[in-house]
């Protein structure tokens, strides 16, 4: 049954199913559907985009038309491999409370000093990515446009623009398209564009028909940008706060 937070956040475009946890903000373009994921930190979501069951998200900015399957992790916090310790007591009194904060025994051996911040990066998926089944992405690269990641892949560093990667860690399998082909669409970035005109209009199962296309709308004045409503969402620890961008 549908609650009365769910049906406030489906008529403003955020269409929730299961538990959904909100981070400290989110960020959204109108449409976007998150499926029992919890989101932590700051996000940004672009229009068009899916998050099914079991992900979770940290510090990240996703771009429109992205589908990330289940059990994705994007982003999740890192411990520094090269200080004394990994341990958060070394660290972590200026970063996100953690389960120990409240108790003597940790107030006793954290580090209380002003040190380096860590975990502060955003990870970057862009637009038209598709993140498979149980895929891993490190904090702090970025997802190409039209790039996919391959079920169970482990992302350990930048993947470029329509390339599929896979593996531990990940390693470009091919490209989607030739390179002729990628280069228009980036061009294009026809995510930033009203697809109305495209309707029953073409095969979208060949690519370059639908590129030619959008170079005579485009060239026509006919391709007009696509400005969806947008809203944040703040936690403020009693419910949420929700203010049109």
């Amino acid at each position: 049954m549908e609650t009365n937070l769910q049906a406030q956040l489906k008529s403003i475009g955020l269409v929730t199913a299961g538990h959904v946890a909100l981070g400290e903000t989110t960020t959204f373009e109108k449409p976007v559907a998150i499926t029992a994921a919890k989101l932590i930190g700051s996000n940004t979501i672009g229009a068009f985009t899916y998050i099914n069951a079991s992900c979770e998200l940290w510090q990240t900015s996703i771009g429109r038309y992205c589908s990330i399957a289940e059990y994705v992790a994007v982003g999740p916090n890192e411990h520094p491999i090269d200080w004394f310790s990994t341990c958060p007591f070394t660290y972590n009194w200026n970063q996100r409370p953690g389960p120990f904060h409240e108790y003597e025994e940790y107030q006793r051996i954290v580090n209380k000093q002003a040190g380096p911040e860590i975990n502060q990066q955003t990870t970057t998926i862009g637009s038209d990515v598709w993140l498979g089944h149980g895929s891993f992405i490190k904090k702090g690269i970025t997802i190409g446009h039209g790039a996919v990641v391959a079920a169970r892949a482990v992302v350990t560093s930048d993947v470029p623009p329509y390339h599929i990667v896979g593996g531990i860690p990940a390693k470009t399998i091919r490209k989607r398209f030739d390179d002729k082909t990628i280069n228009q669409l980036l061009e294009l970035q026809w995510w930033n564009y009203d697809l109305a005109p495209m309707q029953n209009k073409v095969d979208y199962a060949n690519v370059q028909q639908v590129i030619d296309q959008l170079y005579q709308l485009k060239n026509d004045n006919k391709l007009q940008p696509f400005t969806p409503k947008q809203y944040t969402l703040t936690n403020t620890g009693r419910g949420l706060d929700i203010k049109a961008k």
